[in-house]
């Protein structure tokens, strides 16, 4: 069923992308990329973020300019997440805990210029958005790893605010560097014994660092 799910999506989505992309207004594409990963608070060994956790992100992509300076994105997201824990020098302590969704991210795009020397630059966009996200599969590992985790209080819906920098090697080709935290909670605060850890405001969310090649094609191109 989780293969069939991921299969049916990702058709979808190669159709619902080269439709639109024949609208004049708009421009769509795709996007391919890796990320790095960390849920805040579940270090027990020494309480920072490693970003251990090593995945992908695949989907789609629809732009739409609004004037001379600023673009809204809508993209359509299959994005690997969660935390990752790796042994010690004794080979104890190991854990790791994926989380994979499927997310909406809505995203304004703004394009910067600036001058070096005589030349004008102009291949840079900084991007602010939100991202609505599903869960749709979860898997936890634990290794030798003192405690398990009740997979029943991951929360299956994903809410996270993001910030990236973009970089356009062409009017159809560029490279993506974003970072996203999530505002509620992944797991819930409960997950794992209370005096392993010090909850504060961040504890169980999502973090994210992605860098990604996009690829876009259609409409007319939203920076000459």
């Amino acid at each position: 069923m989780k293969k069939f799910t991921e299969a049916a999506f990702f058709v979808l989505l190669l159709v619902v992308a080269g439709g639109i992309a024949n609208a004049q207004r708009f421009r769509a594409g795709l996007t391919l990329g890796a990320t790095a990963t960390d849920i805040d608070g579940m270090d027990t060994r020494d309480q920072d973020n490693d970003f251990n956790k090593l995945g992908y992100t695949l989907g789609g992509i629809i732009n739409t300019k609004l004037n001379e300076k600023n673009d809204l994105q809508v993209e359509i997201n299959y994005i690997k997440k969660g935390t990752m824990q790796l042994p010690d020098s004794n080979n104890n302590g190991y854990y790791k805990l994926a989380l994979d969704y499927i997310e909406v991210p809505f995203i304004l795009r703004h394009h910067v210029k600036f001058n070096m020397g005589k030349m004008e630059v102009k291949k840079f966009d900084w991007e602010l958005g939100l991202s609505v996200g599903r869960l749709v599969n979860s898997s936890w590992e634990r290794g030798n790893y003192l405690y398990d985790i009740d997979m029943s209080k991951i929360n299956t819906t994903d809410v996270s605010f993001l910030l990236g920098l973009s970089y356009s090697f062409s009017s159809n080709i560029g490279l993506n560097f974003r970072y996203s935290n999530s505002v509620i909670p992944a797991v819930k605060h409960d997950v794992i014994p209370g005096y392993l850890i010090t909850y504060y405001y961040n504890t169980g969310n999502n973090m994210v660092f992605q860098i990604a090649l996009k690829f876009t094609f259609g409409g007319s191109a939203a920076k000459e």
